[in-house]
């Protein structure tokens, strides 16, 4: 895998793959500067050029959940601002954001988006949005398209969907 120059700053590298979508090979990069702070930062790998590409470089780890799908990186992770949310990126450092901030009232928990699934060019997983408890939730990618496909179980605690997975067609 070709390194950006600018990676060259850091030591030591790990790699950690996080999805792939056609081509494109997504990459967590994990490394202390030479101050010896630690930085985290998600690439985009083109298998067919060999080159890579910082999508966004954060002080703090992302979440753990990841999932290629329809040409975009879903992946969550928690900020000051908003929480745990999903956030997306199209491939490119300027479309590498906040999916959407499902929490009605941000707090530190956010949405709490977990169990990414993609299906059919949409991300599925499972969050609240602090009415509904946690409950399975589709995106195609954008904020608009981000919506609640069912509150299964009414209330706080919610149905907490969990191992998504798709078999005859159907999730």
């Amino acid at each position: 895998i070709s390194v950006p120059a600018d990676m060259a700053t850091v030591i030591p590298t790990q790699w950690i793959k996080l999805a792939a979508d056609g081509g494109r090979v997504y990459l967590g990069h994990r490394a202390n500067t030479m101050s010896g702070m630690p930085e985290y930062a998600i690439l985009r790998y083109e298998e067919s050029s060999d080159s890579s590409l910082i999508l966004r470089r954060f002080s703090d780890q992302p979440g753990d959940n990841f999932g290629a799908a329809a040409g975009r990186l879903f992946f969550s992770r928690t900020d000051t601002a908003n929480g745990h949310e999903p956030w997306t990126s199209d491939g490119t450092a300027e479309g590498t954001r906040l999916l959407a901030n499902l929490a009605v009232e941000p707090t530190e928990s956010g949405s709490n988006p977990s169990a990414f699934f993609t299906h059919e060019g949409r991300l599925y997983f499972s969050a609240t949005d602090g009415v509904a408890g946690q409950e399975l939730w589709r995106s195609d990618g954008t904020a608009n398209g981000t919506e609640l496909v069912a509150d299964v179980m009414p209330g706080q605690f919610g149905s907490e969907p969990s191992r998504l997975f798709a078999a005859g067609g159907s999730l």
